[in-house]
């Protein structure tokens, strides 16, 4: 991704060119390092407190799926609401007087599912984080949305659809938009 940008060479004393290295906050990192990718749940998120820690200190913690929240706060939190309701043949005021009169209310939406992946990178040398990836998934009967929360950056990427969808890592991607808090 955009940890290639970041690339930096630097020269030695002597004026010959050293190793290449990479920038990222403030760290020169060895461009050559391996690193590995580890993936979990966020239910797992205690048996790796390292990582829960680096999420705190970059103040994502908001972001992280929390037991006991309801679905309309779900719903609220990632803009999941339902398009206004339209049925086909039938105007807007006689849909408003059928509800008034037979005391009917549109269905609040329903979360379907609700899931968040963690994907933590690594350097294989001294097990050190470089990066953390948040991926949140969620879905209601006519909506799905999938947030990428870069957690070095706080780069998030974000999409709401109604039908299939994908993600061009390649391309412009998908328009950043906040989280709610």
């Amino acid at each position: 991704m955009t940890w290639l940008l970041c690339l930096l060479l630097v020269t030695s004393s002597s004026g010959t060119w050293g190793e290449p290295l990479a920038v990222i906050q403030n760290e020169l990192i060895e461009r050559e390092a391996h690193t590995f990718v580890e993936r979990f749940m966020v239910e797992d998120l205690e048996k790796h407190p390292d990582v829960q820690v680096y999420i705190v200190a970059k103040g994502y913690e908001h972001v992280l799926k929390k037991d006991g929240q309801t679905d309309a706060a779900l719903v609220s939190q990632y803009g999941l609401q339902d398009p206004e309701r339209k049925i086909e043949g039938i105007d807007k005021e006689t849909i408003e007087r059928l509800e008034k009169k037979y005391n009917l209310k549109p269905p609040e939406p329903e979360i379907i599912s609700y899931d968040q992946h963690i994907l933590v990178e690594r350097l294989e040398k001294d097990n050190r984080i470089r990066n953390v990836m948040i991926i949140t998934v969620i879905s209601t009967h006519n909506r799905v949305r999938i947030d990428f929360l870069d957690v070095r950056t706080g780069k998030f990427q974000s999409e709401k659809s109604n039908g299939p969808m994908s993600y061009d890592f390649g391309g412009p991607g998908w328009p950043e938009e906040p989280i709610k808090k």
